[in-house]
């Protein structure tokens, strides 16, 4: 008797957040771009399958535009998780056009982006699963939050899961999608 192996597949239920299969982890992402400087910030979380955040990181950067600001923090995400020795993702990014070319529904993009799209997807078979999804802005606020910090802090930072303000944040982005069910 054989036994087919299916790898996850996250399903859009509903808004709220739901646990991932054991020994997963969530990559939630974003990126800041300011036009009139080309300068931004990246900011990124992981999170084991119960939601507990194993580390929390921003970092100045330079990008042409937001989608390749995203692009380029989703990369450097992938690159950390697999230097951790992580198999199983699921990244999550509030940039619908990014993770449509991620996943095949586009394939439209400034040449440099689809060069960095290419770099994420080669990336992609050096890990065991990989799923990429689209999460709402309001459910990305830890993540958001860390892109703005590097105003504060313009270098990379791993920041001390003990910081007051990354447990509180920690705390509404697990609970965020819940409220939109309510709204």
């Amino acid at each position: 008797m054989s036994s087919t192996i299916v790898p996850y597949q996250p399903e859009v239920r509903s808004l709220v957040w739901w646990p991932l299969p054991s020994g997963w982890v969530s990559l939630m992402t974003d990126a800041a771009f300011y036009s009139d400087t080309h300068q931004g910030g990246m900011g990124y979380i992981i999170r084991d399958s119960q939601g507990a955040i194993k580390s929390a990181i921003s970092q100045s950067a330079s990008f042409l535009s937001t989608s390749v600001g995203e692009a380029v923090t989703i990369r450097s995400t992938l690159v950390d998780a697999l230097q951790q020795g992580y198999c199983a993702i699921q990244v999550e990014s509030d940039c619908l056009g990014v993770v449509n070319l991620l996943n095949g529904v586009s394939n439209e993009g400034d040449p440099y982006l689809l060069a960095i799209v290419r770099d994420i997807l080669y990336l992609k078979t050096q890990m065991d699963n990989v799923v990429f999804m689209f999460i709402p802005r309001k459910a990305n606020v830890i993540a958001h939050s860390l892109t703005r910090r590097v105003t504060i802090v313009p270098r990379k930072v791993v920041w001390p899961l003990s910081s007051p303000w990354l447990e509180q944040l920690g705390n509404f982005d697990a609970t965020a999608m819940l409220g939109s069910i309510n709204e």
